[in-house]
């Protein structure tokens, strides 16, 4: 099942956190807490375990509210990829108008591509879509190319119109 996060879940957030991306306790209470607010700290349940999380900081860009999905964790693609459905859905219903993430590994950035994320850095992806997308902002000169193995993409998805809430 996919929810926000309740105050009882808090302990189970931050070990699940602390496994996976190795950060303190004061790191991930501010990430929580402060980043992000904890009314929107989005995690995956299955047989009464919390088994991923992921956090919507509110953002504005370029006057629009969006998001910025932070600290994804978790084991399974199919758990992840329903949590990133169910955050987008609800930031949706919340008015955000775009998505975006930076992700912590190759198989991160698999699975953003895979629900439809772009990263605007790659010759591929660069069009007139691209460029019209909230999440793309242009820097003067020419368009950056991160050097090869290094993983610091900036990726977003426009939340399309006819999106609903994934099913439970």
């Amino acid at each position: 099942m996919y929810r926000l996060m309740q105050p009882s879940d808090w302990a189970e957030v931050l070990a699940l956190w602390q496994a996976q991306r190795g950060d303190t306790e004061e790191f991930v209470r501010g990430a929580v807490e402060r980043f992000a607010g904890v009314q929107n700290v989005y995690v995956a349940e299955e047989n009464d375990h919390i088994e991923a999380v992921a956090l919507a900081v509110p953002v504005t860009l370029q006057g629009r509210p969006g998001s910025y999905l932070f600290g994804l964790c978790g084991q399974g693609s199919l758990l992840l990829a329903g949590l990133v459905d169910t955050l987008c859905a609800q930031q949706k219903l919340r008015g955000a108008g775009f998505v975006v993430a930076v992700p912590t590994s190759p198989e991160q950035s698999t699975l953003l591509q895979d629900k439809g994320f772009l990263d605007p850095r790659h010759e591929h992806t660069r069009s007139q879509e691209i460029v019209d997308s909230p999440a793309y902002i242009p820097a003067p000169g020419p368009a950056p190319i991160a050097p090869p193995g290094i993983l610091v993409a900036l990726v977003g998805i426009e939340i399309p119109e006819g999106i609903h809430q994934p099913a439970r």
